[in-house]
């Protein structure tokens, strides 16, 4: 089955996307973020880092007067598919060189396609749009156009996002057949995941003992991995290997337990011959470690399920002052994903417990593979170096049968 980002982008080669038909010609930045249901800080990104996509003059100053930045229907197309395809867990550059294919003349096909499929209440909302009060009509455009609004965020989070109260949030969800926002955000996850090419929540009962936690977790490893691996293949690990290996400064960013498969990069990077450095995604220690970098540096952003914030902020003002951003994260509805030119997605779903570090271990390691593969004879001459070292510095320990003799 065809992915959502496969449908729009095929749709925007044919010279339009579902659900964006209007026949305006000219939009507001609020008035296009409410379209797409994003919020105007990544309209904002995106506008910026697909800037060469989108209508040249509009917004641009003229007469030594700026003016407020307008979109065309064009636009919004471009941008409708921009956002379908970072839910399929692409980086900017590739999401550039998709767009970038020539798009075929013709008229937008009749009818928008649901991201939600078959969902409880979902199927009737595109018709009842039109009826709909402005803020359930706002809320209603989030639920179809960026679900993961829904699933991943809190009331009050959605309620700031798109200017509704709690209450109206809460009626929403009832409207369509819910008791509540959160059997709504539950809903939405089931539904969700799978064709994100995640696992939905297991079942409580898997970890109602030992051995079916045990059970449950080596299940939930082997899902992580077959997917991590799968998304792994459609990756440009080239491009980012040439990134890596040009680069002057690799920056490494992880905060709690994403810091495991951080630190372990760093220290990969040396076996292969690169220098990687682990940053301090907190305030000071993250604006010293990236107040000089450049377009010749790599920051790398490593995150699980939940994504710290701290992270995020460092690799906006990585991208913000010009360098590479490579994101290691376990959701391609990540916010990392906003501010990563490339993306390696590694789910980082548990049973037992809420996460696991397995499929981004993996993905670190098979990363490295990739950069040693590159440079064989450089990566031999540093294993044999270091397990010289090993012996002379008298690291190693003696074999057992050594030992017993």
């Amino acid at each position: 089955m065809a992915t959502d980002g496969a449908l729009v982008l095929a749709e925007f080669r044919a010279g339009g996307v579902p659900g964006v038909d209007d026949a305006r010609t000219s939009y507001r930045p609020r008035e296009v973020g409410e379209r797409l249901g994003i919020p105007a800080a990544t309209l904002r990104l995106w506008s910026t880092q697909f800037a060469d996509l989108l209508s040249g003059p509009a917004g641009r100053p003229t007469g030594g007067v700026a003016t407020h930045r307008r979109y065309d229907e064009a636009d919004v197309q471009v941008l409708a598919a921009v956002g379908a395809l970072r839910r399929e867990g692409l980086g900017t550059e590739e999401i550039r060189r998709r767009l970038s294919t020539p798009r075929v003349a013709g008229p937008s096909p009749a009818g928008p396609a649901l991201p939600l499929p078959d969902l409880a209440g979902v199927e009737q909302l595109q018709e009842r749009l039109a009826s709909l009060p402005p803020k359930q009509y706002r809320l209603a455009q989030a639920l179809l156009k960026t679900p993961e609004m829904i699933m991943f965020g809190s009331v009050r989070e959605l309620a700031r996002e798109l200017r509704v109260n709690n209450a109206t949030i809460v009626r929403f969800a009832q409207s369509l057949g819910y008791k509540g926002y959160q059997a709504l955000q539950g809903a939405l996850r089931q539904a969700y995941l799978p064709r994100a090419g995640l696992q939905p929540p297991r079942d409580s009962a898997a970890v109602a003992s030992p051995d079916s936690a045990v059970a449950a977790t080596l299940a939930q490893h082997d899902a992580n991995l077959r997917v991590a691996m799968q998304r792994l293949q459609a990756a440009d690990l080239g491009r980012i290997g040439d990134a890596l290996l040009a680069a002057r400064r690799i920056l490494v960013c992880a905060t709690g337990s994403p810091i495991v498969p951080a630190t372990l990069l760093v220290r990969l990077l040396r076996h292969v011959g690169l220098r990687g450095e682990l940053v301090s995604p907190s305030g000071v220690d993250r604006t010293i470690a990236l107040y000089d970098i450049t377009r010749e540096d790599v920051v790398v952003g490593v995150g699980f399920w939940l994504t710290f914030r701290g992270v995020v902020d460092a690799l906006a003002l990585a991208h913000r002052l010009g360098a590479r951003t490579v994101a290691i994260t376990g959701s391609p509805t990540s916010p990392l994903t906003r501010v990563a030119d490339d993306l390696l997605l590694a789910p980082s779903q548990g049973a037992a417990i809420s996460f696991s570090t397995v499929a981004t271990v993996a993905v670190v390691e098979a990363l490295v593979a990739h950069l040693a593969g590159r440079r064989p004879e450089r990566v031999t001459a540093i294993q044999q170096q270091l397990h010289d070292l090993y012996l002379e510095e008298g690291l190693l320990a003696p074999l057992l049968e050594a030992a017993a003799e």
